[in-house]
Protein backbone atom coordinates (compact mmCIF):
# COMPACT_ATOMS: atom_id res chain seq x y z
CA UNK A 1 0.00 0.00 0.00
CA UNK A 2 1.09 3.86 -0.98
CA UNK A 3 2.26 5.51 2.04
CA UNK A 4 0.75 8.57 0.13
CA UNK A 5 -2.55 6.77 0.56
CA UNK A 6 -4.31 5.19 2.72
CA UNK A 7 -7.30 2.08 1.63
CA UNK A 8 -9.14 2.40 5.10
CA UNK A 9 -9.45 6.23 4.92
CA UNK A 10 -9.35 6.88 1.22
CA UNK A 11 -7.63 10.20 2.22
CA UNK A 12 -6.47 10.81 -1.30
CA UNK A 13 -9.85 10.81 -3.04
CA UNK A 14 -11.64 12.20 -0.08
CA UNK A 15 -8.94 15.53 0.13
CA UNK A 16 -7.73 14.51 3.23
CA UNK A 17 -4.68 14.50 5.07
CA UNK A 18 -2.88 11.38 3.64
CA UNK A 19 -0.32 8.85 5.88
CA UNK A 20 2.50 10.94 4.68
CA UNK A 21 1.58 14.13 5.09
CA UNK A 22 1.02 13.68 8.64
CA UNK A 23 3.99 11.95 9.48
CA UNK A 24 6.02 14.79 7.48
CA UNK A 25 3.55 17.36 9.71
CA UNK A 26 4.33 15.68 12.65
CA UNK A 27 7.99 15.46 11.80
CA UNK A 28 8.02 19.43 10.97
CA UNK A 29 6.08 20.14 14.21
CA UNK A 30 8.81 21.96 16.27
CA UNK A 31 10.61 19.79 19.08
CA UNK A 32 8.91 16.88 17.86
CA UNK A 33 12.32 15.65 15.31
CA UNK A 34 14.58 16.47 18.13
CA UNK A 35 12.17 14.10 20.21
CA UNK A 36 12.10 11.48 17.61
CA UNK A 37 16.24 11.45 17.30
CA UNK A 38 16.58 11.49 21.46
CA UNK A 39 13.97 9.51 22.88
CA UNK A 40 12.62 6.04 22.88
CA UNK A 41 10.90 5.40 19.87
CA UNK A 42 7.81 3.39 21.15
CA UNK A 43 6.13 6.03 22.61
CA UNK A 44 6.52 8.52 19.83
CA UNK A 45 5.55 6.01 17.48
CA UNK A 46 2.64 5.52 19.21
CA UNK A 47 1.70 8.72 19.11
CA UNK A 48 2.18 9.07 15.80
CA UNK A 49 -0.36 5.95 15.18
CA UNK A 50 -2.76 7.90 17.11
CA UNK A 51 -2.61 11.12 15.22
CA UNK A 52 -3.48 9.20 12.34
CA UNK A 53 -6.38 7.21 14.18
CA UNK A 54 -7.64 10.49 15.18
CA UNK A 55 -7.41 11.29 11.13
CA UNK A 56 -9.45 8.16 10.17
CA UNK A 57 -6.52 5.77 9.32
CA UNK A 58 -6.43 2.58 11.02
CA UNK A 59 -3.85 0.57 8.99
CA UNK A 60 -0.55 1.94 10.36
CA UNK A 61 1.50 0.40 12.35
CA UNK A 62 4.30 1.57 14.90
CA UNK A 63 6.77 -0.77 13.02
CA UNK A 64 5.31 1.14 9.63
CA UNK A 65 5.94 4.50 11.24
CA UNK A 66 9.28 3.92 12.05
CA UNK A 67 10.41 2.61 8.78
CA UNK A 68 8.53 5.02 7.27
CA UNK A 69 10.66 7.72 8.82
CA UNK A 70 13.81 5.75 8.55
CA UNK A 71 12.38 5.50 4.77
CA UNK A 72 11.96 9.61 4.39
CA UNK A 73 15.55 10.19 5.73
CA UNK A 74 16.76 7.54 3.14
CA UNK A 75 14.82 9.07 0.01
CA UNK A 76 15.77 12.85 1.46
CA UNK A 77 19.28 11.72 1.33
CA UNK A 78 19.25 10.37 -2.42
CA UNK A 79 17.32 13.57 -3.64
CA UNK A 80 19.72 15.72 -1.61
CA UNK A 81 22.53 14.00 -3.66
CA UNK A 82 21.07 13.93 -6.93
CA UNK A 83 20.65 17.59 -6.74
CA UNK A 84 24.37 18.18 -5.23
CA UNK A 85 25.48 16.27 -8.64
CA UNK A 86 23.42 18.25 -10.54
CA UNK A 87 24.47 21.79 -8.74
CA UNK A 88 20.94 22.32 -8.50
CA UNK A 89 20.44 22.12 -4.71
CA UNK A 90 19.64 25.61 -4.16
CA UNK A 91 17.76 26.66 -7.45
CA UNK A 92 15.47 23.54 -6.47
CA UNK A 93 14.78 24.87 -3.47
CA UNK A 94 13.89 28.23 -4.66
CA UNK A 95 11.28 26.50 -7.38
CA UNK A 96 14.23 27.72 -10.00
CA UNK A 97 15.28 24.16 -11.43
CA UNK A 98 14.40 22.73 -14.86
CA UNK A 99 11.25 20.50 -14.88
CA UNK A 100 13.33 17.16 -15.65
CA UNK A 101 15.55 17.88 -12.69
CA UNK A 102 12.28 18.92 -10.71
CA UNK A 103 10.80 15.46 -11.80
CA UNK A 104 13.85 13.23 -11.21
CA UNK A 105 14.14 15.16 -7.40
CA UNK A 106 10.52 14.16 -6.65
CA UNK A 107 10.69 11.08 -8.17
CA UNK A 108 13.73 10.44 -5.23
CA UNK A 109 11.54 12.24 -2.54
CA UNK A 110 8.54 13.52 -2.78
CA UNK A 111 8.65 15.63 0.28
CA UNK A 112 11.83 16.91 0.13
CA UNK A 113 11.23 20.57 0.22
CA UNK A 114 9.69 19.75 3.44
CA UNK A 115 11.80 17.79 4.94
CA UNK A 116 15.34 19.81 3.80
CA UNK A 117 14.73 22.57 6.70
CA UNK A 118 14.09 19.96 9.12
CA UNK A 119 17.42 17.45 7.89
CA UNK A 120 19.64 21.03 7.08
CA UNK A 121 19.58 22.46 10.67
CA UNK A 122 19.26 19.17 12.76
CA UNK A 123 22.73 18.64 11.88
CA UNK A 124 21.50 15.40 9.64
CA UNK A 125 23.99 16.36 6.57
CA UNK A 126 27.30 18.67 6.13
CA UNK A 127 26.51 22.01 5.10
CA UNK A 128 28.38 24.81 5.63
CA UNK A 129 26.84 27.12 8.25
CA UNK A 130 27.39 31.11 9.65
CA UNK A 131 27.79 30.07 13.42
CA UNK A 132 26.42 33.76 14.37
CA UNK A 133 23.05 33.88 12.24
CA UNK A 134 22.22 30.35 12.50
CA UNK A 135 22.11 30.54 7.98
CA UNK A 136 23.02 27.58 5.98
CA UNK A 137 24.59 28.14 3.12
CA UNK A 138 25.37 26.35 -0.64
CA UNK A 139 26.18 27.07 -3.70
CA UNK A 140 28.60 30.19 -2.94
CA UNK A 141 27.51 31.42 -0.22
CA UNK A 142 23.44 31.86 -0.69
CA UNK A 143 21.14 31.93 1.39
CA UNK A 144 19.65 28.59 2.04
CA UNK A 145 18.04 28.11 5.67
CA UNK A 146 17.75 30.45 8.29
CA UNK A 147 17.33 27.67 11.35
CA UNK A 148 15.94 28.27 14.59
CA UNK A 149 18.12 27.85 17.55
CA UNK A 150 16.18 26.14 20.54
Amino acid sequence: MSWSQSVGSKSKTLGCLSPGNLLVSWLVTPGNYKRWTSQAKGPLEEEIVQLMVDHGIRDRSQRYVYDKIRNLKRSYMSAREYLMQQGQLTRFIEHKASQNVEKKAQRRCSYFRELSVLFECNGEVDAPQDESSGELHHNGGQRFYQCQKD
